[in-house]
């Protein structure tokens, strides 16, 4: 497994850096650091002076607008930015025009599918007696449950401990034994899961990991990409709206693998998965927070007396043509519903923008604040909002937990917890856009009394919307593979690339690309990441970065050999309220008895269309692959890189060994 060291301190600090340390610690700069200042100055002043040149310009073509010209242009630029989550529609525009045309309008009749999809399908899970138990937190950490927001480790200012010390540390990855656990059964692999589908006459059966990609970007579609909603941050965010970022938008990719039992089972792509440090760690971490201390010690490589019993227990549902399967990380008998919740461990920021330089060199990036734009537990709510969290709502959901649990790190030290039920993420996700709440008067209260409900109503309309989106997202993808199946790839296994892709502020269409796959050409795939794994082990940390580089050349050809004749399909939609077209920018239930349906039409893509995209796609997710082990050195690093960089110097630098550890056990 890959190692962590300490980097060394050896890099002047750069001007916005030591400007922003300064400032909270007080002290004047080293004579090394002045120097930087002084030449970052002067490239200061050069970009101002450019700067000045653009502005003179544009100030000489405002003044030959006309008034009209100015408003409409104004107009324009709002709608291009994000508002704070508040819904006003003259910041964001979440109408469309009355003249906008659709391009779904446009199509009069699709050629491979047209018809109205509703969210009408019903959820049944499976029972499968005989499982093992589901795991429990430990160290009292269950109270997390019940109490929300964040819960410190360790308290920033006076050091006392609110839970047991013992999990601050984290083992290193290299000395866990991970042997010693239950690894990971793809849904082709998985005889149980083999056996239900065929028990039920279901025709595809996928693993929780290898439907969420699709189902990310089946909610793109139908929400025209809702931003996350950012109405709980602080003002310290220049964030706007929470749009997803870059790489919660990558294309997904899947192996739909005919079986002789007659099923599909679908599988994640591999070809571009690495084991990484936070995927390792991920696994040792779940050991960590639902084990004893004495359980926990028989997973270090140097304990040589194990008595430790694995297993894994699964949730299975059907919905529609689909049986799927959720791991089942934790329970607790006191939370509702099945009382069963997922355990994520969450990098920090620190971490997760700067991986390859971490996986090479220590951070000490910490949480240390509530709010704050830097070191702050509302900075890793930001990022999980427009990152992972439509993911993880998606596992939730798919696996009927209660929510999610989440414990915050730096790969070296713990620092807090937060418990996320499913409503919670819900309003998150699927709230933007549906209105701003009217002040609260006695006057407003006497003509509206329900507005004393409106954050439970919110919240209730959030979580059925997208309970709601979740069934026609099955729905879709059943009937595109059944298209696929019954008239273009039948009786074979393919390769499915699927992406939205934004046509205007107001419509987004859904590109799926299907390309035959043979079992050979499979297992190359699929063991293509196996591959990359086992050259960064036997490589050093700096020749991570060209082995990577080598890998990303072979799956290339790789990927242009199994491009067999692809067939590309563009999905078209348009939602319904009570039968009516919405003009929103953003579909949104107002009411309780509000019936949601959306119109869809598929069309053939060209096949040099199709080739393309394919190409496309796949290239994407190298190119994040690339990225990700890409060791930058300072003068790479964009400035946000660079302060994150500054801070985790800084935390090193204030470290003392001398910690009197005070356990408030109470």
């Amino acid at each position: 497994m890959l190692g962590v060291r300490v980097r060394p301190r050896s890099r002047p600090l750069l001007f916005s850096h030591r400007r922003l340390l300064a400032s909270s610690a007080g002290n004047e700069p080293p004579e090394t650091i002045q120097k930087t200042i002084d030449v970052s100055l002067e490239k200061l002043k050069e970009r101002l002076s450019n700067g000045h040149k653009k502005l003179n310009h544009q100030h000489k073509r405002l003044k030959r607008e006309s008034p009209k010209q100015k408003r409409l242009r104004g107009k324009s630029e709002n709608e291009s930015h994000g508002n704070s989550g508040s819904g006003s529609s003259t910041t964001y525009g979440l109408s469309s025009p009355s003249d906008y045309q659709y391009a779904y309008d446009s199509i009069k009749t699709a050629t491979v599918i047209q018809g109205t999809i509703r969210p009408d399908s019903t959820y049944t899970p499976i029972d499968i007696p005989g499982q093992d138990p589901i795991p429990q937190l430990q160290h009292s950490l269950s109270r997390v449950l019940f109490s929300p927001g964040v819960h410190y480790l360790q308290d920033p200012r006076t050091k006392v401990f609110n839970f047991d010390p013992y999990l601050k540390h984290i083992l290193p990855v290299e000395d866990f034994d991970f042997k010693s656990i239950t690894t990971f059964v793809s849904a082709s692999k998985d005889e149980t899961l083999s056996s239900i589908a065929k028990d039920h006459s279901l025709k595809y059966y996928a693993s929780t990991s290898s439907m969420t990609g699709v189902l990310s970007h089946m909610h793109y579609l139908f929400s025209n990409f809702r931003p996350a909603s950012l109405i709980d941050l602080s003002r310290h965010h220049p964030e706007r709206h929470g749009s997803p970022t870059k790489g919660a938008k990558l294309p997904a990719a899947v192996i739909v693998r005919k079986n002789a039992n007659g099923c599909y089972s679908i599988d994640s792509d591999k070809s571009t998965d690495r084991e990484m440090v936070l995927s390792s760690l991920g696994h040792s971490l779940e050991r960590f927070l639902t084990k004893s201390k004495d359980e926990y010690e028989q997973y270090k490589k140097t304990n040589e007396t194990k008595t430790l019993i694995e297993g894994n227990t699964y949730h299975y549902a059907k919905l529609d043509d689909f049986l799927m399967r959720s791991q089942l990380d934790c329970y607790d008998p006191r939370l509702p519903g099945t009382g069963t919740f997922d355990l994520k461990t969450r990098a920090v920021a620190g971490v997760r923008h700067d991986l390859a330089h971490v996986e090479k060199f220590q951070t000490g990036y910490e949480l240390v604040r509530s709010v704050g734009r830097y070191e702050s537990y509302e900075r890793e709510m930001l990022e999980l909002a427009r990152s992972t969290m439509l993911k993880y709502s998606l596992q939730a959901r798919i696996g009927n937990m209660d929510g999610i649990f989440v414990a915050y790190h730096n790969i070296v030290k713990m620092f807090g917890f937060e418990y996320l039920p499913l409503e919670k993420m819900d309003e998150i996700l699927h709230s933007f856009g549906g209105g701003k709440q009217k002040p609260l008067t006695m006057k407003t209260l006497e003509a509206e009394p329900e507005l004393l409900n409106y954050e439970e109503t919110r919240q209730k309309l959030a979580s059925k919307q997208a309970d709601q989106e979740f069934k026609m997202s099955v729905k879709l993808w059943n009937r595109l593979l059944n298209e696929i199946i019954e008239f273009y790839i039948p009786n074979d296994s393919f390769r499915l690339v699927v992406a939205a892709d934004p046509m205007s502020q107001f419509e987004t269409k859904l590109r799926v690309v299907a390309t035959r796959i043979s079992s050979d050409e499979i297992e190359d795939v699929q063991k293509s990441g196996e591959r990359l794994t086992k050259l960064l082990i036997a490589a050093v940390a700096d020749e991570h970065q060209d082995v990577v580089k080598n890998h990303i050349k072979s799956i290339e050809k790789l990927n242009e050999s199994v491009r067999h004749s692809p067939i590309g399909f563009e999905v078209y939609v348009k939602n319904y309220f009570d039968d009516h077209p919405s003009s929103q920018r953003h579909p949104q239930l107002k009411s309780d008895k509000t019936d949601w349906s959306v119109g869809v039409k598929v069309t053939r893509m060209d096949r040099e269309d199709a080739i393309e995209f394919y190409n496309d796609c796949l290239n994407q997710k190298l190119d994040m692959l690339q990225q990700s082990s890409n060791i930058r050195d300072d003068e790479d690093v964009g400035a946000f890189v660079g302060v994150l960089r500054a801070f985790g110097d800084r935390r090193i630098d204030l470290r003392s060994d001398d910690e009197h550890v005070v356990w408030n056990k109470e």
